[in-house]
């Protein structure tokens, strides 16, 4: 197990979490953007299965897709190795 101050800047080794419980702050977070990520494109699909070819349920759904592609992008990213 590594010390307090082991991890580098912007984990949660700077939040004055334990060392131990660092690899679960990163699958944590990863797991729930990804979660996220997946609400979000179940809205997106609803939305646009709901509204019909409107101009506002088409922009939400739009938009609440690309979101979605964000979120999975930062889930993703919090999986990577931090070297």
């Amino acid at each position: 197990m590594g010390t307090l101050g082991s991890a580098g800047p912007g984990t949660a080794a700077g939040a004055g979490l334990p060392a131990w419980f660092l690899w679960w702050s990163d699958w944590a977070e990863g797991g729930l953007l990804c979660a996220a990520a997946l609400m979000a494109w179940a809205l997106a699909l609803y939305v646009a299965t709901r509204g019909g070819l409107r101009r506002v349920p088409v922009v939400t759904a739009v938009s609440l897709a690309l979101l979605s592609v964000y979120l999975l992008g930062l889930g993703l990213a919090a999986f990577t190795p931090e070297r």
